[in-house]
């Protein structure tokens, strides 16, 4: 089979240097670990335990970027527990000013094993890798098929 590029590792080792296998060796994996990482998810939503999380802190931090100052917002929430234990766990940080305040309530579902392992219940938040490693499989696939009816 001729190859478009050889170089001396694909003339040793000869290995294909078609991308449309690269892509698609790619967009497998991400699919194998976005499959994975729902099977994962769902488990731990369909046995964990929700609660109610309450607002109890907003930290402020401040970064000098490239472009100019940059402000983040991380929350800090309380977990009361079944079994009347309090969980401190922090959320992602966010941009938006106003989007948490002191006092509100979230729910959130935890592990009883590892009480540490807080999801929030939003869908975003629930799905988030997932959705990632599903939309970079697809993309994959796509440029795949691209290389394969020769368009790239």
């Amino acid at each position: 089979m001729f190859r478009k590029h050889r170089g001396f590792l694909y003339f040793v080792l000869d290995l294909p240097t078609d991308m449309e296998y690269a892509y698609f060796i790619a967009g497998t994996l991400f699919l194998i670990f976005g499959l994975f990482f729902l099977k994962d998810r769902i488990t731990f939503l369909k046995y964990g335990i929700e609660a109610y999380a309450i607002v109890i802190r907003i930290e402020v931090s401040i970064r000098d970027t490239e472009d100019g100052k940059r402000t983040t917002y991380i929350p800090h929430f309380k977990v009361v527990t079944h079994d009347h234990t309090e969980l401190i766990f922090t959320h992602g940080s966010s941009e938006e000013w106003g989007r948490w305040s002191i006092g509100d309530q979230i729910k959130v579902v935890y592990n009883d094993s590892f009480p540490g392992d807080v999801v929030v219940c939003t869908p975003w938040e629930k799905y988030r890798k997932i959705i990632i490693l599903l939309t970079l499989a697809i993309i994959s696939f796509i440029i795949a098929c691209l290389y394969l009816v020769d368009v790239l």
